[in-house]
């Protein structure tokens, strides 16, 4: 059931980050048209300031979930080394814990913000849209990434007590463990 979960959490994280990336890419793309028309021809596309922090902030939350779900964030395993592989489970599913609290006060604040911006009508400068909305999805992407955390830490307080299955995502990096697993 866990491994399932896992693989479905993972297709739907991936969607994200590809949506974030692509959104990413775009925004780059007209910063890139407004540096050459600002050079060239003296004519910059000033609206694309109005969309940098929102277009950014929405595509990098975005990729909060699948950076979860991979564990790629940084981790300190010299510790539990140290004490042996069952503390660095017990460890890790601490560190789990820690981060996913983290992850779940970000989401809080940044909808608490979005609920802010929404409430005073904020827009942006040059194309007057309302900035409340755009920071409504950041908002869901970040409890998304909360929520994937808090899976991980039920796989990682599972496996303190001896339960593996098949990974759906990239390894934890421990000896003898594949690179990559085939999520089909």
């Amino acid at each position: 059931m866990l491994g399932t979960l896992e693989r479905l959490t993972l297709k739907a994280a991936q969607a994200m980050a590809v949506a974030g990336l692509t959104l990413l890419i775009l925004y780059a793309a007209l910063t890139l048209t407004n540096g050459l028309l600002r050079g060239l021809a003296d004519s910059p596309l000033y609206f694309v300031d109005d969309l940098s922090r929102l277009v950014v902030a929405d595509a990098v939350a975005c990729c909060f979930p699948l950076a979860y779900l991979q564990r790629i964030n940084i981790t300190v395993k010299f510790i539990g080394t140290f004490c042996g592989q069952r503390a660095g489970r017990v460890l890790d599913a601490l560190a789990a814990l820690a981060v996913a609290l983290v992850a779940g006060l970000m989401a809080w604040q940044v909808l608490v913000f979005a609920g802010q911006d929404a409430a005073a009508g904020d827009t942006t400068l040059m194309l007057g849209i309302e900035t409340g909305p755009l920071w409504y999805v950041a908002a869901g992407a970040l409890t998304a990434a909360a929520l994937v955390q808090g899976l991980v830490v039920v796989l990682e307080t599972a496996r303190c007590f001896g339960y593996e299955w098949h990974h759906a995502v990239l390894s934890r990096n421990e000896p003898g463990a594949a690179k990559t697993v085939d999520v089909q």
